[in-house]
């Protein structure tokens, strides 16, 4: 059999490449392989953690609630009281959950947004309401400030409520029991919202404000005990460049955070 032009070329090329070049390229291969197989691992040891944890506490409740029935020991209110907090448990498990999927999702290139238009001020006011419970919890007043007329962005709800329930929950989880603001406006160039959430906690140090929005990393003090998978800001980064928008991240150490979600504006704006 005689070989094509092509294969005579695909020889040709390789060999062209030394034994030297190849090796170093395998090598070079073989470290990223490596270092996926332990990013990989990693993720797996903290997300079995992470779901794991959860569920003794809703497990114990189960059966405290079960005894009392059985002992009829409980008034229908007590009863419901019961029933609410395993409910908040399980969705604290689903939004555990469903992090994960989305860091799935997002690795295997499968990420999609479905953008329209949605008004702000409406989506905005929603998602504070879930949180405000979590806010009267650790003692944080949420400051709201936005614009008086609709602002309407190209966005998807679910992206949204993804990214703002978690600066929110971070900034009041980080925030030592001190106001939070949730500011508004227009972009001088009036081409993008900007969404600015910050906190008066311990703030984050210059070289964490480098590696905050990669996979596995939480600008979190030495020694202090805070849960989470530590991909929560690398999800909202991607939802925000998968959007046409953007993040950045200021802080003060001993003073503050304050991050900026930048989301394009919707051309039905122009009518508003």
């Amino acid at each position: 059999m005689i070989p094509s032009a092509i294969d005579s070329r695909s020889m040709n090329a390789d060999e062209s490449v030394s034994p030297e070049t190849r090796i170093a390229e395998l090598s070079k291969e073989n470290a990223s392989l490596r270092e996926a197989v332990k990013a990989r691992d990693v993720f797996l040891a903290i997300a079995a953690h992470e779901l794991r944890n959860p569920m003794t506490p809703m497990m114990g409740r189960v059966s405290m609630l079960k005894r009392a029935l059985d002992r009829q020991e409980l008034s229908s209110e007590q009863t419901l009281r019961a029933l609410d907090k395993i409910e908040a448990l399980m969705a604290a498990f689903l939004k555990r959950a469903t992090t994960l999927l989305d860091v799935s999702r997002i690795n295997s290139d499968h990420l999609f947004v479905d953008c329209v238009a949605l008004d702000l001020r409406k989506e905005l006011s929603a998602i504070i309401g879930t949180m405000q419970p979590m806010a009267d919890y650790a003692g944080s007043r949420l400051m709201v400030d936005m614009p008086p007329t609709k602002l309407i962005v190209k966005a998807e709800r679910m992206a949204l409520e993804q990214i703002f329930e978690n600066l929110i929950s971070n900034a009041i989880k980080y925030g030592n029991g001190k106001p939070v603001s949730i500011r508004v406006r227009l972009s001088p160039c009036a081409e993008k919202a900007v969404i600015r959430v910050s906190d008066q906690g311990e703030g984050i140090s210059t070289d964490s404000q480098f590696r905050i929005f990669e996979r596995f990393e939480r600008a979190v003090r030495p020694g202090r005990d805070i849960s989470g998978f530590g991909v929560g800001l690398w999800v909202t980064k991607q939802l925000c460049d998968a959007m046409g928008g953007s993040i950045e991240v200021h802080s003060v150490p001993g003073v503050g955070s304050t991050f900026d979600i930048m989301l394009p504006v919707h051309p039905d704006q122009e009518t508003v």
